[in-house]
């Protein structure tokens, strides 16, 4: 009948022999795809009442991820956000800092820590 694409509409508890010829099919070069996977794709809304946990471990969204080159632009977006959001809030952090020196005496933090031989030590910042 030269069929290439066969839905599987058993949601949960697929009996083995029909898991079985599943694999077949697979293995013959058919592609199989899940009902909530077509639901999916024909109405744009997820059929959570069917979802299990098998049908997350073999969604496509995983792929992308994995995509050497859509790490490479995930990268390159998150470093030009964190640059832009350190850009806008660095007048903001400048004006604290002068604000909270001018206010008070002394060093603008202090930060306690273990110094050598877990002996206290702090770090100060003065401006």
């Amino acid at each position: 009948m030269r069929v290439n694409t066969a839905i599987l509409a058993i949601t949960h508890d697929r009996p083995s022999g029909l898991v079985r010829r599943v694999l077949e099919a697979r293995l013959n070069g058919m592609s199989i795809m899940e009902m909530p996977t077509v639901y999916e794709i024909l109405t744009k809304r997820v059929p959570v009442e069917h979802i299990c946990d098998h049908w997350l471990l073999f969604t496509d969204g995983f792929y992308l991820v994995s995509k050497e080159y859509m790490q490479k632009v995930k990268r390159l977006v998150d470093f030009v956000l964190s640059a832009l959001l350190l850009m806008g809030t660095l007048p903001i952090t400048v004006l604290s800092a002068l604000a909270i020196r001018f206010d008070s005496p002394g060093p603008l933090f202090l930060q306690a820590g273990a110094g050598r031989k877990e002996r206290p030590g702090f770090c100060a910042l003065e401006i």
